[in-house]
């Protein structure tokens, strides 16, 4: 049987990670009120609606709602815009740490686990 601090560390690992650039950006993401006075009520809304979905993954590839694009390749990351919706007017902007094998590999999302919002476009 496994111990519970095992358990603990594999659950740990078993979710996308998300971190942020600046101090600004996490307290948008992390306060109602916050993101209200920055987007407004709907565009808020909608900010934490695509959260949740990014917090409850496991990777990148489980996020089920929008779609991703590579928006710049550098040396050893990649930067993806990833959009809320069709027209492509709302997203979220994310660097995805140096990782070799993702650079060469984009599509292979499953190896994602970890991410860092470097801007919000709503």
């Amino acid at each position: 049987m496994f111990q519970p601090h095992f358990l603990l560390i594999l659950i740990i690992r078993l979710i996308l990670k998300i971190s942020f650039d600046s101090k600004i950006l996490r307290d948008t993401c992390e306060n109602y009120e916050t993101a209200i006075e920055e987007f407004g009520v709907d565009s808020a809304l909608i900010l934490f609606r695509r959260l949740s979905d990014i917090e409850g993954a496991t990777n990148f590839s489980d996020i089920g709602i929008g779609h991703s694009i590579i928006k710049q390749e550098k040396k050893n990351q990649i930067i993806i815009n990833y959009y809320f919706n069709k027209d492509e007017s709302q997203y979220l902007t994310f660097e995805i740490p140096e990782n070799n094998k993702l650079i060469r590999d984009f599509e292979s999302k499953q190896i994602i686990t970890r991410i860092k919002l470097i801007e919000i476009q709503l």
